[in-house]
């Protein structure tokens, strides 16, 4: 299966990244080496796949994001 990624969503994560000084990361569901791929190319170290509990992993205290983020705002896209 050939997966797709918008050019803009990266050049948006680098921007981010690069002028701003914030850093992003990626929680899906999937387990795809294509999105591991993509988060390596775009210097994301934050990676969680196959999460199940997706506002669990982000806000709370047992996961490693959650421990980060705290009261910082959080962004959850969902592709439709």
């Amino acid at each position: 299966m050939l997966k797709r990624f918008s050019i803009r969503d990266g050049m948006g994560v680098e921007r981010l990244r690069k002028l701003a000084g914030i850093e992003t990361g990626i929680i899906t569901g999937e387990l795809s080496p294509s999105v591991a791929r993509r988060a390596e190319k775009l210097h994301i170290s934050e990676l969680h796949l196959g999460v199940k509990d997706k506002a669990g992993q982000t806000y709370g205290n047992h996961g490693a994001a959650g421990d980060r983020l705290g009261g910082d705002r959080v962004y959850r896209g969902r592709r439709e």
